[in-house]
């Protein structure tokens, strides 16, 4: 489940870079968020008239609404903070810093009390000088990009969005959480996008911005967020749910490199070995007895 959502989360970012020739960031956000909200709460009204078993009233407790809809609430800044930043970004560096959610994910679980080992915190050092190489190329002169600084907060919202799941995910079936989390977003990006932006329909004249749509609402939000809620109940470990999410980054790169034509120098190629070494560190099986703990 998880490997295949991390399949679809990664070709997803070629189709996102595409659409950005056609339409503005937020709008493009609200527009994918309404699609994977009117198809998702579709299947819950169909499914509920056909299957008692699934009726309304028996997909969730309170706390479990409640988690889904702090979940859409991350997920929907985790999304237009990373459109904005893919506007001036490639797919495969979108896809690395993206990534870093998995690295964020211990360093939060420390905040609520819970033990991270020492070979996470080696993995953590690892993957910031990865960050480091991948968005510098080595150069301190040349910094952090604006771009690359809005997907850095994009990974922050993921990792809670994932930490989220973890708590919240096995009090409401999935396929009610995929759809409030993502009404959810779709009421936190609509907002700002008709403020900022307001509302041009011209990409509807252009096939590529319609099929871009198409993939990353109904493909990549529909099923992708699914099976990544699906996968945590089953895994019961976020830990090792996004280790395989993770992999969203490998998918980006490759298939930039095949549909959009874009390389890495070795320098940036180098930032992203040691960045996806760095999660493979953080979930090895072995564990140190000394451990890093905000309890005494």
């Amino acid at each position: 489940m998880l490997l295949s959502g991390s399949f679809i989360w990664g070709t997803a970012y070629v189709f996102q870079s595409i659409a950005m020739d056609f339409m503005l960031p937020l709008t493009f956000v609200w527009l994918r968020t309404l699609l994977a909200s009117i198809i998702l709460g579709l299947f819950v009204m169909i499914r509920s008239r056909f299957n008692p078993k699934y009726a309304l009233h028996l997909l969730g407790s309170k706390k479990g609404y409640q988690g889904a809809f702090l979940a859409g609430m991350f997920i929907g800044m985790a999304m237009i903070t990373q459109q904005i930043g893919i506007v001036d970004s490639t797919v495969a560096k979108a896809g690395f810093f993206t990534s870093l959610y998995l690295l964020l994910v211990p360093i939060i679980y420390v905040l609520f009390g819970k033990k991270v080992t020492m070979l996470q915190w080696v993995a953590i050092a690892i993957g910031m000088l990865g960050v480091f190489y991948l968005s510098t190329e080595g150069r301190l002169d040349d910094g952090l990009t604006v771009s690359d600084g809005w997907i850095l907060v994009c990974a922050f919202f993921y990792a809670f969005q994932i930490i989220t799941i973890d708590f919240r995910g096995s009090l409401i079936d999935p396929i009610m959480f995929s759809f409030v989390q993502f009404a959810t977003a779709f009421v936190v990006s609509l907002i700002p996008a008709l403020w900022f932006e307001g509302f041009n329909p011209s990409f509807v004249n252009h096939p590529e911005a319609l099929v871009a749509l198409f993939y990353v609402g109904a493909i990549s939000g529909v099923l992708g967020f699914t099976f990544q809620i699906i996968g945590q109940n089953l895994f019961k470990n976020p830990t090792v749910a996004s280790l395989l999410m993770s992999f969203e980054a490998v998918f980006a790169l490759i298939m930039g490199f095949i549909l959009l034509g874009e390389t890495l120098s070795w320098v940036e190629g180098l930032g992203a070995f040691l960045l996806f070494l760095a999660i493979m560190f953080t979930h090895l099986k072995w564990k140190p007895k000394s451990t890093v703990s905000t309890k005494s």
